[in-house]
C-alpha cells in the first residue's frame, strides 16, 4: 500500500510557545530501503539475568551502551550486545523502583532517568543513583497535582536537563470538571524552588478531521516531545495540532 506522510516545519522552543508561529508546509515520500539491521540480541547467548523478560524501554548512551528497562531493572550491554550491569531491583531503597521500570531517557546531562508508577529515578553517566523525584513526596510537584486537582494521574517522560532541572509531562483528570472530558498534558520545568508550566492541552480540544473508514493515522491523540538541548525541545498532540488544508491532512510540530 502507497502511504503518504505530510510533514509540518518544526518550530524549535527557548521554553515558551509562540501562540502564533509561522510554518513552512511541505509534504514528501516516505523514505525508503534506509534501515540495515545490524545487532539483535536479548534471547539467548546471555546469562540468564541478562536475557529479557519484559523489555518496556531502550535508549543508547554517548558511549554506545545499551540501556533496557526490564521488568524491576535496567540491564546495560555495550555495542556489541554483550552484557555489562544489572541495577536496579525492586524496593523502596535508594535506586530501586516501585512499580516496572519505564521511560528511559539520557538528558543533556547525560544523567539517565527512569519512570516507574510513582516516581523518576535518577543515576549519573556510571549509572550511580542520584536522586529520585515522588510524585507526592516532591513539595513542588506535589503542590501543582493539588493545586490543578489532578485524579488518575499517570507520570510519563522526563528528562533530567541538569542534576537539578528537569523536564515532566503529566497526564491526568481534573476532578473540577463535571460532564466533560476532563483530560490533561503538561509539560513542566521543575528545578529545587518550583514548577513551571511550560505547555497544557485540554483534551476537550480534540479536532477530529477522519471519519469511521478513513481514520486518521494517530486517531485517539497522544502528546509527544522530546529535546533538542538543554534549552529547546519540540513537542506535538497529535490530535489537536493539525490542520485541514484541501483536503489533506497536516501535522504540526511546534
Amino acid at each position: 500500500m502507497r502511504i503518504l506522510f505530510l510533514c509540518a516545519a518544526i518550530s524549535a522552543l527557548l521554553y515558551n510557545c509562540n501562540s502564533d508561529p509561522g510554518l513552512d508546509v511541505s509534504s514528501s515520500e516516505p523514505l525508503t530501503d534506509v534501515l540495515t539491521l545490524e545487532l539483535s540480541f536479548g534471547d539467548k547467548d546471555l546469562p540468564d539475568e541478562y536475557l529479557l523478560a519484559n523489555p518496556t524501554g531502550i535508549t543508547v548512551n554517548e558511549k554506545g551502551e545499551i540501556l533496557i528497562s526490564d521488568e524491576y531493572k535496567v540491564k546495560v550491554f555495550d555495542a556489541d550486545g554483550h552484557e555489562k550491569k544489572i541495577f536496579g531491583g525492586q524496593g523502596q531503597g535508594p535506586g530501586e523502583f516501585l512499580g516496572s521500570a519505564s521511560n528511559l531517557t539520557i538528558g543533556p546531562s547525560g544523567y539517565l532517568t527512569v519512570k516507574d508508577v510513582l516516581q523518576y529515578l535518577v543515576f549519573d553517566g556510571d549509572f550511580n543513583y542520584k536522586r529520585s523525584i515522588h510524585r507526592t513526596k516532591n513539595v513542588e510537584l506535589a503542590n501543582f497535582i493539588r493545586s490543578n486537582n489532578l485524579t488518575r494521574l499517570s507520570l510519563k517522560k522526563s528528562y533530567s536537563i541538569s542534576d537539578s532541572q528537569f523536564l515532566i509531562h503529566l497526564e491526568g483528570h481534573d476532578t473540577n470538571i463535571k460532564n466533560e472530558y476532563p483530560g490533561y498534558d503538561f509539560l513542566l520545568h521543575l528545578d529545587e524552588e518550583s514548577v513551571v508550566e511550560l505547555i497544557s492541552y485540554n483534551q476537550k480540544d480534540v479536532k477530529r478531521f477522519g471519519t469511521e473508514i478513513f481514520p486518521l493515522p494517530f486517531e485517539g491523540g497522544s502528546f509527544l516531545y522530546d529535546i533538542v538541548d538543554d534549552k529547546r525541545f519540540v513537542y506535538t498532540r497529535t490530535d489537536i495540532d493539525q490542520e485541514l488544508r484541501e483536503e489533506r491532512h497536516y501535522y504540526i510540530l511546534r
